[in-house]
């Protein structure tokens, strides 16, 4: 199978802070894989390097075949109006409803758009997550499980192929946990979208993941299926999962 995301021979520094020194993982389409690591190790850095948020220092990126760093700009919109990103504490405006929280990245890629059109989407979304009635509210209004799941559904608006988790379960508790992971599921089971997941919580890793991806040492330790992970005697692994290595 040809893999849909690659991520081939990346280089990353920041200044003299070496991320990786040589990264490869592929991802396949309609999987969802979890990058677990250590604090520092760049779990969230692979998630901004596939948007071209940031540059590596070298390597190749492809997204369904082409090198995304290779494109113009006009392109890389193209391949963003396909990827959505749950951000990591929810980066909701505050200024705004959570109508034009989940209509925002509509109208920045669909301009062509009617409001009539916008509202259905938005009202579908907010469906979607189990907060219809929601709309007219404030961000000040809603519990942080509220705001994470507006979030999403402001990240899937646009009817995504690949949605990017940036620890979407920090700072919840653990009902508003298993909600999220939940709809991790849901959302890959009824959109059939890949997701990508950045954590550093193993029972939610485990429960919403078809692979898992070892991020240790500045390039992938080992990338395996639940089972294939349990059962790992790779020394590094067992220590992760005991938690003799973590944040």
């Amino acid at each position: 199978m040809d893999a849909f995301i690659r991520f081939q021979h990346i280089k990353k520094s920041f200044d003299e802070k070496v991320i990786y020194t040589d990264l490869n993982l592929d991802i396949f389409k309609g999987e969802t894989i979890t990058i677990i690591g250590g604090s520092g190790t760049g779990k969230s850095v692979m998630l901004k390097l596939l948007l071209v948020l940031l540059r590596p220092d070298s390597g190749e990126i492809f997204f369904d075949g082409e090198d995304v760093l290779k494109i113009d700009e006009d392109q890389l919109i193209g391949v963003r109006k396909r990827v959505g990103m749950l951000f990591q504490g929810g980066a909701l405006f505050d200024s705004m409803t959570v109508f034009d929280n989940v209509a925002y990245p509509l109208y920045e890629h669909f301009k062509d758009y009617s409001e009539e059109k916008i509202a259905k989407i938005v009202h579908e979304k907010l469906e979607v997550i189990g907060l219809p009635d929601t709309a007219d509210m404030m961000p000040s209004d809603l519990s942080g499980g509220m705001k994470k799941r507006v979030a999403l559904a402001r990240a899937i608006a646009t009817d995504p192929e690949v949605i990017l988790y940036d620890e979407p379960t920090t700072g919840l508790d653990p009902t508003n946990t298993n909600r999220i992971n939940d709809l991790i599921l849901d959302l890959q089971k009824r959109f059939k979208v890949t997701s990508i997941v950045v954590t550093h919580d193993m029972a939610s890793a485990f429960k919403v993941s078809d692979r898992l991806a070892l991020l240790y040492d500045k390039k992938i330790e080992l990338v395996g299926t639940k089972a294939e992970v349990e059962r790992s005697t790779n020394e590094v692994v067992r220590k992760f999962i005991s938690g003799q290595i973590g944040e």
